[in-house]
């Protein structure tokens, strides 16, 4: 029986120069590094760059005069109209609105109207001083612009809005 004899080669070593090898082991410790910085950034940017929550009329116009270039350093709401709206008459109670007043930084005050064609819905603001006739607001977030979980919300609240 003939048998077939196997030649193991005496040198067993990279095909690669070591140069070459040095090359590949430094840029892949390269790329695992920057996936793991890229893990840790890009929740942070998403953090960042997200809109800011709005609960209120007065974050609804500031966020209005924000994307116009305009800073305000107050935003007072004032009378409402109709003055007793009573929701429970459901859509004959709609329009309502309200008086506001904002100061500027330049200390000059300008007064506009806030509308609302539904429940704190559909809302638009006009600004005659800035040029703003009825603009449409945002809506309300209804959400807490991040889902997390209730016992970490104290940890979060001194960083989140």
């Amino acid at each position: 029986m003939a048998s077939t004899l196997t030649k193991t080669p005496t040198d067993v070593r990279s095909p690669l120069s070591s140069t070459t090898s040095y090359r590949l082991r430094r840029w892949s410790i390269i790329t695992i590094v920057l996936l793991a910085l890229s893990c840790m950034i890009v929740p942070m940017l998403a953090l960042a760059l997200r809109p800011p929550p709005i609960h209120s009329h007065e974050q609804q116009i500031n966020y209005v005069l924000h994307t116009q270039g305009i800073t305000p350093v107050a935003i007072t709401l004032g009378e409402r109209w109709p003055d007793h709206i009573n929701f429970q008459y459901g859509t004959n109670v709609y329009p309502y609105g309200y008086k506001f007043t904002i100061v500027l930084a330049d200390g000059i005050q300008q007064d506009g109207w806030l509308e609302c064609a539904q429940h704190e819905a559909s809302c638009t603001v006009t600004i005659l001083g800035l040029g703003l006739r009825k603009t449409a607001l945002p809506e309300f977030t209804s959400e807490p612009a991040l889902p997390i979980p209730a016992w970490l919300k104290p940890y979060f609240s001194s960083i989140l809005p």
